[in-house]
């Protein structure tokens, strides 16, 4: 009888153990997300709830709406993980948040939460400086503008983020505002995710500034759609797309919006992309594709220009480990004299310095993290060379590689400098270049 109630035990410490070890494991919490909104001179009452439901639909997202944020404080905003803003106060005072509700939403985001900024939420709170800081861009007086509603490429511009990654290069945007001449805050405080190019001949037929119009340079500009900002420990997403109920069912908004607004809540993007936007899978062996160079960086493997230093001579200063001074007069542009110069004398192995003054150069900046080319630092004025160094090389095809770094002193004692790209002499410019290896002497 006592083995018999052992044997019963036993099995019954078996079944509940295998009954426990097949339950399945807790669901991850969801995204708790608030939509703050209630005023604005665009369609809030229209697209609010098909924002909460492209988020919901994924099943990541617990989304709660207000429509009446003035007030709250910080235990209003504790729950939340993200706030998603769908809110213009239409520049009426009575219509902004207050203190309380100001410093309690910035320090929700400084401490690590997320923000969107939904379309025209970048028109909010002209004058407030941190939500400007926080937005990257901005709708303001003299700032922001749009032709009439047209279907519109948007283009990737980073790749790599995870909000794009794994998206189309390119894919269209139907019948929006594409929104145009923005404040933006200072280069390096925002990044740009994706544009798209604003035909500035569209304006001709219709446009929002007509009262004071903005200025048009170009026959077309290249505006940002998508962008983030790091704010304190938090994270910000915006975008301009999406201006009513049709714009924001499309497979571009919906795709970018759900993606940026789990990044923003979590710092990662964990969403599947559909297929009608995903780039396409790569063939067994295909190189992997070079992300597209942004507006104002240098393309990789770029080169110098030929035969830009008319004007120049060279000196040889002796044999056996030569050393040159190449001389270059106003308007010569110094890297394509160097390359012109090594590979007329055949310098596999050099380095060298300058002096001299410049007029115009084109500099670069090492974009390592980014993974990018290099980014641009342009000037045009006159300035003196106070440092260039660097090194000559031949490759296998006989092309001279010259590759230098240094510094100008402008009018007031500033400095500028980088990668040189361009260089162009305004009166005259030295360069001592030193051979590190002798080329042989001729036969007798």
């Amino acid at each position: 009888m006592k083995r018999r109630l052992t044997v019963i035990a036993s099995l019954i410490c078996i079944v509940g153990g295998l009954a426990y070890a097949q339950q399945p494991s807790p669901a991850p919490p969801k995204i708790a997300v608030l939509i703050v909104t209630g005023q604005s001179n665009h369609n809030w009452r229209g697209t609010t709830p098909l924002l909460r439901k492209t988020l919901e639909d994924t099943g990541k997202f617990d989304v709660r709406v207000t429509e009446e944020f003035r007030g709250a404080g910080p235990e209003t905003l504790a729950p939340y993980d993200l706030v998603v803003l769908n809110y213009f106060e239409r520049g009426r005072p009575e219509l902004r948040w207050g203190e309380k509700t100001d410093a309690a939403f910035l320090e929700f985001v400084r401490s690590g939460k997320g923000v969107v900024v939904y379309h025209f939420s970048t028109a909010a709170f002209d004058g407030w400086t941190e939500y400007e800081k926080l937005s990257g861009g901005n709708w303001r007086p003299n700032n922001g503008h749009h032709s009439a509603t047209h279907s519109f490429t948007v283009d990737i511009k980073d790749q790599e983020h995870p909000i794009t990654k794994g998206l189309k290069l390119s894919f269209p945007q139907a019948n929006d505002e594409l929104y145009a001449n923005l404040r933006w805050q200072a280069a390096g405080s925002y990044h740009v995710l994706a544009t798209a190019n604003d035909d500035h001949a569209l304006y001709t037929a219709s446009r929002t500034d007509s009262r004071a119009p903005q200025p048009l340079v170009g026959a077309s500009a290249n505006e940002p759609m998508l962008w983030t900002v790091d704010y304190g420990k938090g994270r910000v997403f915006g975008t301009a797309l999406g201006h009513d109920v049709e714009q924001v069912q499309t497979a571009a908004f919906v795709t970018t919006f759900a993606r940026g607004a789990e990044w923003a809540a979590t710092g990662k993007v964990t969403l599947p992309i559909p297929g009608t936007m995903a780039a396409a899978p790569q063939s067994a062996g295909q190189a992997t594709p070079q992300p597209p160079t942004p507006e104002g960086y240098v393309p990789r493997g770029t080169r110098p220009g030929k035969g830009l230093a008319p004007g120049m001579k060279v000196t040889d200063l002796g044999k056996s480990g030569r050393t040159y001074r190449v001389h270059m007069i106003k308007g010569d542009e110094i890297m394509s004299g160097l390359t012109d110069f090594a590979e007329k004398y055949h310098i596999k192995n050099g380095h060298f310095t300058a002096l001299g003054a410049i007029n115009k150069g084109l500099f670069g900046w090492s974009d390592v993290e980014r993974g990018l080319g290099q980014k641009k630092i342009e000037f045009n004025q006159e300035a003196e060379i106070v440092s260039l160094m660097g090194s000559i090389t031949t490759d296998s095809q006989g092309r001279g590689n010259v590759h230098g770094h240094g510094t100008v002193a402008l009018s007031d004692g500033s400095v500028r400098g980088g990668h040189w790209w361009e260089a162009h002499v305004s009166i005259i410019a030295d360069v001592f270049v030193t051979e590190e290896e002798g080329a042989p002497d001729p036969p007798t």
